[in-house]
């Protein structure tokens, strides 16, 4: 095969992941609204004007978590011993000059009025973007009978029985996920993963979501179960959403960061909130100039303008929902 076949074969097979959550996204959900961001400097223009950015009240603030973005010549850690915040639990995210903290209202104060800083912003939370019942125990997910395999409706429809006939299924495609984790299973090739839950060191799925999302992008073209858009690429369980299916924005950056840090081509997020966020958006700027194919789901807010749910809102994210008729 030339180099110019390999590099289509390739191409094609990370679009047809594009179509991942076209089984997801049919009902209807809830998504947390969170309080709006503090800025120090110009808010986002990005994605719409419609979105504004208003300031907090900070009389009423008590101790929670805030993503602060640096300016690029700011050292974290200098930052941190100079405002006397060093001692505090915090997480850099490495893409970007920021940090996750815990702050109180006068620390909110303090650090909005420094001139290193860029913004602060609120750490908003974060749901799965699906309603409805799934498989979460692993006897069940485990009890599949062999020479039993299908190919969903779904995955029909964007044509993946075609491309199995050119072979066309995902070869080394690096795939994170970016959900409620993922269960080992005989139809899935999970290569790995990581878990960014505070409390929960292993990524296996504990709600079911996140293994039926990996199942749509790539179970295993065999004998059982199955087939999923790109049988053969190498799915990464990047748990970022809880038992319950939530989290906040700043595990999705950290989980951006991750896939950043090991060379994903592409990242899945079946995830939505309803707050702008200059430091998610800043992450998945960073993914996307690595050459990151990004992928969220649009919600389930219904027809209307701009009703997608952010990340899915971002200009660099391929933003994916399904239509109930023709």
């Amino acid at each position: 095969m030339s180099l110019s076949e390999k590099v289509l074969t390739r191409t094609f097979s990370s679009l047809l992941v594009v179509c991942l959550t076209l089984n997801l996204i049919g009902t209807p959900t809830a998504l947390a609204a969170q309080p709006s961001q503090l800025t120090t400097g110009e808010s986002p223009k990005s994605p719409s004007d419609t979105h504004p950015i208003t300031a907090l009240d900070t009389t009423k603030i008590q101790s929670k978590n805030y993503l602060i973005g640096l300016k690029n010549h700011v050292n974290a850690e200098t930052f941190l011993e100079r405002k006397g915040l060093k001692n505090k639990g915090h997480k850099k995210v490495k893409s970007t000059n920021a940090l996750v903290i815990s702050l109180t209202a006068d620390e909110v104060k303090q650090v909005t009025n420094d001139t290193e800083v860029s913004f602060v912003e609120e750490d908003a939370s974060v749901k799965i973007a699906s309603t409805g019942n799934v498989v979460s125990t692993h006897a069940a997910l485990e009890n599949i009978e062999s020479n039993t395999q299908t190919i969903p409706w779904g995955i029909q429809d964007i044509g993946v029985n075609y491309a199995l006939q050119q072979s066309i299924v995902g070869d080394k495609v690096k795939i994170a996920v970016l959900d409620t984790g993922i269960s080992h299973h005989p139809d899935l090739n999970l290569a790995g993963g990581v878990s960014l839950v505070t409390g929960v060191p292993d990524y296996t799925d504990d709600n079911g979501h996140g293994t039926h999302v990996a199942g749509t992008i790539a179970a295993l073209h065999n004998d059982r179960g199955v087939v999923g858009a790109a049988s053969h690429a190498q799915i990464y369980s990047v748990k970022v959403l809880d038992k319950d299916g939530n989290g906040s924005y700043s595990q999705v950056i950290q989980g951006i960061d991750w896939a950043i840090e090991n060379k994903m081509n592409i990242v899945s997020m079946s995830l939505g909130g309803s707050v702008p966020s200059k430091a998610l958006h800043d992450a998945i700027k960073k993914a996307s100039e690595r050459g990151i194919l990004i992928i969220a789901a649009a919600g389930n807010n219904g027809a209307g303008l701009e009703t997608e749910t952010y990340p899915a809102l971002f200009p660099e994210v391929i933003s994916v929902g399904v239509s109930i008729s023709i």
